[in-house]
């Protein structure tokens, strides 16, 4: 592997010999990752430049590195007196593995992991689109009722619930055998649903006139309460174990925030403007709002039921999903991109091009793939995040003595 020529970096930076020198303190520190010139067989060495792969933010003042090309990783020394860190950047990239052709305005999708299936909602072609995840191809694809816009699953019993806007509807797949075995009415605008399935329950998110969250026994479809919220509620979120659900308030600009078992409104907290998607991390005690007008996701701590961080993205951003396990989030934004996020320390590490339009996030924690529904291209994305556990990844190390 060889480096050909001198490589210009990140304003305030230049590349000198073998090592990095500061011209003056950057706003902010980044590692320029490169795909190198290297050789197929010994010697062969490609007449082509280094091709830029991205930007990994590390540490001030970073002003060493090293490789090690057999583990894929870059180690940066960090000068910074204020605590003396080594930056271990990842070195690998997030891509994207397949684009799966669906059905007409793929607004919504859903991921059973250990079905192995995605179910996207086509709100143009009043269908939902099964994806078998292990081959990235379409199975099948269900008629269900008039502008569907949201889809959610209930593993245990086997069933997704489709949310259809314009006939007010919610269209119940037996998922095993692929077929709709029951259509009962909602309200007139049911835009978003979530499903708690050990209580039996299924949240829908209701923008008539009313602005109520129903709540129904998935088992018998007996509507148990009736909850008023915010204006025009637009997405709902469930943290099962800690008893509470998440209405992202469109029309209002705030959350509601429920007790799940008394069925009421226990606070209600205001984010940026036009909350359009709505995720909950129960782990880190977190919830993330992605705030469509105002390009911003709100971070909300769940034990003190306020915003403790506001994040900028992408332009519009409308739907948000967390993978726990590796501390990230994933944003749609309406650019044709997605926002990666550190939910540590509420970085952006990385904004990746997608389709056209994309509407909706599904993250499968175990496979450590994210499904992006891309409304005008008719198409899912499907993104390889298994490498995502190791980005920007900081490992403390004494200070070397003499950088």
């Amino acid at each position: 592997m060889l480096i050909r020529g001198t490589i210009t970096l990140s304003r305030g930076w230049r590349a000198l010999g073998a090592g990095w020198h500061a011209a003056r303190p950057p706003l902010q520190a980044t590692l320029l990752c490169l795909s190198l010139l290297g050789a197929g067989e010994a010697g062969a060495i490609p007449p082509v430049a280094p091709l830029p792969l991205g930007h990994n933010p590390v540490d001030r003042f970073p002003l060493g590195i090293a490789l090690d090309p057999a583990a894929r990783r870059a180690y940066v020394a960090n000068a910074n007196n204020d605590d003396d860190t080594l930056s271990v950047p990842a070195t690998r990239r997030t891509t994207i593995l397949a684009t799966i052709a669906v059905g007409n305005g793929p607004i919504a999708v859903a991921v059973d992991p250990a079905a192995h299936r995605a179910y996207v909602a086509n709100t143009d072609g009043a269908s939902v689109s099964i994806l078998d995840i292990r081959r990235n191809a379409l199975v099948a694809t269900l008629p269900v009722g008039v502008e569907p816009v949201a889809v959610a699953l209930d593993p245990v019993a086997h069933r997704a619930y489709v949310a259809n806007d314009e006939d007010g509807t919610l269209s119940v797949i037996d998922t095993p055998r692929t077929a709709v075995v029951a259509t009962f009415f909602v309200d007139y605008a049911p835009l978003a649903v979530a499903i708690d399935p050990a209580a039996h329950r299924a949240y829908v998110a209701d923008a008539g006139a009313a602005n109520t969250l129903w709540v129904f026994n998935t088992r018998t479809t007996k509507t148990l309460a009736m909850i008023p919220v915010g204006a025009t509620p637009i997405a709902v979120a469930l943290d099962p174990a800690a008893h509470r659900a998440y209405v992202a308030n469109n029309g209002s600009n705030n959350i509601s925030v429920l007790d799940t078992r008394s069925n009421a409104v226990v606070a209600t907290i205001s984010v940026g403007s036009q909350p359009d998607g709505v995720a909950v991390d129960p782990i880190a005690h977190r919830v993330y709002v992605a705030n469509a007008e105002s390009n911003t996701i709100s971070v909300l701590d769940t034990a003190r039921l306020s915003v403790v961080a506001t994040i900028a993205v992408g332009k519009v951003p409308l739907a948000v999903a967390v993978d726990p396990a590796v501390h990230r989030a994933y944003v749609t934004n309406a650019s044709n991109t997605v926002s990666v996020l550190d939910t540590r320390t509420t970085a952006v590490l990385a904004t990746l091009p997608v389709g056209h339009d994309p509407e909706s996030v599904a993250v499968d924690s175990t496979a450590h793939r994210a499904y992006i529904a891309n409304r005008v291209d008719n198409t899912v994305s499907v993104l390889d995040i298994s490498r995502d556990a190791d980005l920007a990844a900081r490992r403390h190390a004494p200070r070397p003595p003499h950088l």
